[in-house]
């Protein structure tokens, strides 16, 4: 395990419908949204889990069931959804727990080199770079060809082929597939929306854009976080941006340098250098 990624996934299940009025007010703490000091820390719809620093599984708080008894084991990578989780193992095979209903935690045998969740789907890049997905049925249409990394969100997902192209499938009815022309080294997927990262640290991002939450500001970005009607990112320099909604103040970020960044639908958060975790928006 080498350093620190502050990883915080909020699922997409349940979420309101698109196109809610915005008004702007300040930016706020959350009570009790920070997360255990831990190398990887990931939440999900009403729990969270985390690899601890021996590369253990823990899990806490919330009633879903992917928060109980995760797989013994040491771990590498976590991804955590609204109902189930899974984390590949030291040995690069891939354990999942919670709900199966559609077979999302039963995954495929074999050595993998990145995993990620989505609502009742699971997916990951194998070592030849072909991306393999598991659970709902219309959720597994996976493109051809060879990829470098991927995400996942409630209904639809974008992988970034070795050559830079950005690959979507699913859910497309804001635009939020179809994916723009260009060599990207990161994508990332929101519920209606998605971002790319260029290749040159710029940032493109298409789909749903009820609050300019697509409207991505110009600089050098080193992540890219889109959830629902807003967006934040870390830039080069250190310093967080957010666009988009900012009802309850999930789009003002406290100043200060950061080292990681998440956001949840209606919240966000920043991982500060000495390790502790800011966050800011609606209390959830």
């Amino acid at each position: 395990m080498r350093g620190w990624l502050f990883v915080v996934a909020a699922a997409g299940c349940g979420a309101p419908s698109p196109g809610l009025p915005s008004a702007a007010s300040p930016a706020r703490p959350i009570a009790g949204t920070t997360p255990p000091r831990m190398p990887i820390v990931q939440l999900g719809g009403s729990f969270g889990c985390a690899i601890r620093l021996d590369e253990t599984l823990v899990c806490w708080d919330g009633d879903e069931p992917a928060r109980i008894a995760p797989p013994s084991g040491t771990f590498e990578q976590l991804a955590v959804g609204d109902g189930h989780a899974c984390a590949l193992r030291s040995d690069r095979s891939v354990a999942c727990w919670g709900d199966n209903a559609r077979g999302e935690a039963t995954p495929p045998p074999g050595a993998f080199t990145q995993i990620a969740v989505g609502d009742e789907v699971s997916c990951g890049i194998r070592s030849d770079r072909a991306i393999a997905c598991w659970g709902h049925e219309d959720r597994t249409a996976v493109p051809p060809g060879l990829f470098i990394q991927l995400s996942l969100a409630a209904g639809h997902a974008c992988a970034v082929a070795t050559d830079g192209h950005i690959a979507c499938w699913g859910a497309g009815s804001h635009g939020q597939s179809v994916a723009p022309v260009g060599a990207f080294r990161r994508v990332d997927v929101g519920l209606f929306h998605s971002c790319g990262t260029r290749r040159d640290g710029t940032v493109l991002c298409w789909g749903f854009n009820s609050d300019g939450q697509t409207a991505a500001p110009p600089g050098l970005f080193r992540t890219v976080v889109p959830r629902w009607t807003h967006t934040c990112g870390l830039r080069e320099d250190d310093q967080i941006l957010c666009w988009g909604r900012n009802s309850v103040g999930q789009s003002t970020v406290p100043a200060g340098d950061y080292t990681g960044v998440t956001a949840g639908l209606a919240h966000s958060c920043g991982l500060r250098a000495n390790r502790t975790a800011v966050c800011w928006g609606d209390n959830v």
